[in-house]
């Protein structure tokens, strides 16, 4: 039987997480600025509207395979709750798992001890570029600055997240990270 490595005493927990608002960040005040400038854009609203077009039909071709769709959306939402819900007894198992197959989990506070870990483990395997399918929670640690500031080649294996990338942005949205960006702007 393989030995669960319990989270550290400092790990967030339901109620040691810290909801306060964070102080505004420059990119926070970056994407106030351009999401009020979008909000303005008429052109801009109807070239997203009309990507999302194609989305919408996709979307309403698949709720079509459902015979109860709304039952099937909630069912879902059950089950995702259920399993947040149900995180502490979880997590220890998925842990276990992962360890017995030869994985390792590494535990982080925060975003900056994250990155730190990541880094500490791509100095290890002395890599020299780092291809990264999508991953919002990279995003959210900014882990690809943290990677080419220690002279790391980063490239995204997602499409929209690569066009995004040489576009020196982020990405737009989570699912279609360059529904904004029109053919003839690549």
């Amino acid at each position: 039987m393989a030995t669960v490595t319990p989270p550290p005493a400092s790990a967030p927990t339901r109620d040691r997480i810290d909801t306060a608002d964070p102080p505004a960040s420059d990119a926070k005040k970056r994407f106030l600025s351009d999401a009020a400038a979008h909000v303005r854009d008429l052109g801009h609203r109807l070239f997203v509207r009309k990507a999302l077009g194609g989305y919408y039909v996709n979307r309403d071709a698949y709720k079509a395979r459902y015979r109860d769709w709304e039952h099937a959306r909630d069912a879902a939402s059950l089950a995702k709750w259920s399993a947040v819900n149900r995180l502490h007894e979880l997590l220890p198992q998925f842990v276990a798992n992962f360890e017995a197959g030869g994985g390792q989990v590494h535990w982080a506070r925060d975003a900056a001890e994250a990155r730190e870990i990541i880094l500490r483990l791509v100095r290890e395997a002395e890599a020299k570029a780092i291809v990264k399918s999508k991953c919002m929670t990279s995003e959210e640690i900014h882990l690809n600055a943290a990677l080419e500031a220690e002279g790391f080649g980063v490239v995204e294996s997602d499409l929209g997240e690569f066009i995004q990338q040489l576009r020196g942005e982020p990405p737009y949205h989570f699912v279609f990270p360059c529904m904004h960006v029109r053919r003839d702007e690549i």
